[in-house]
């Protein structure tokens, strides 16, 4: 019998002291049974990051099961699969006060599975990054929407994507996830993306429209 099924009062109440140690109730086996579960939509960055550590690209405390499993149910940092099958107990357990260690122990600012389809497919449209392997195999059919052989998810794609052009818009949710002081060996984190300075799109615009009216303005001496 494992240990989630041997014990269900920290299920009840995660506020009691004796719930510190989830080993005894919800043990990494367990918690890697349902990251099986949640990680066959690879999607998520947090699943990328667990291929990562398998790979041993990654190591440390981020690879650690419930880090992983944080990463997806979580909902701090703006991830949304808080519903989906698999996260039950980390739900059931990581309430506001609970005395739980593991929970809330993602990367801080992960990128989430919503902007990281979004951001892959404004990188994929981007004429720049026409030759990137990643944007041929997993493709990206919309903002919200992927399609093809996108086994290993749309993250790499990114990753790979911000190496060559990190000053686009499109990397600035990486680049958030990239900055923080405690993701510096984060394999999917380009070298030169923390240091990059993106124009944001709004400046871009003004620009373009203070072009326009100054061209107007001298067009209007001429009249």
């Amino acid at each position: 019998i494992s240990a989630q099924e041997g014990s269900g009062a920290c299920f009840t109440d995660p506020k009691s002291d004796n719930c510190a140690d989830p080993s005894t109730f919800y043990s990494d086996q367990d918690v890697n049974t349902n990251l099986d579960l949640l990680c066959v939509m690879q999607r998520m960055p947090a699943c990328t990051v667990r291929n990562a550590c398998t790979a041993k690209q990654m190591k440390g405390d981020y690879c650690k099961p419930w880090s992983v499993l944080s990463g997806i149910c979580s909902t701090t940092h703006g991830e949304m699969m808080a519903q989906m099958v698999g996260c039950e107990k980390y739900k059931q357990l990581c309430i506001a006060n609970t005395k739980v260690a593991g929970c809330e122990t993602q990367i801080p600012k992960l990128i989430s599975t919503k902007e990281v389809v979004a951001d892959t497919y404004a990188a994929c449209a981007d004429a720049d990054q026409s030759t990137l392997a990643g944007c041929k195999t997993c493709k990206v059919m919309s903002p919200t929407s992927i399609g093809g052989e996108c086994a290993a998810g749309p993250l790499p794609t990114l990753s790979a994507a911000c190496k060559v052009k990190p000053t686009a818009t499109y990397c600035a949710n990486l680049k958030e996830t990239c900055s923080t002081d405690a993701t510096p060996k984060v394999s999917l984190c380009p070298a030169n993306l923390a240091t990059s300075s993106a124009e944001p799109q709004h400046y871009v615009r003004s620009h373009l429209i203070s072009l326009s009216v100054l061209v107007a303005l001298v067009m209007s001496l001429f009249v």
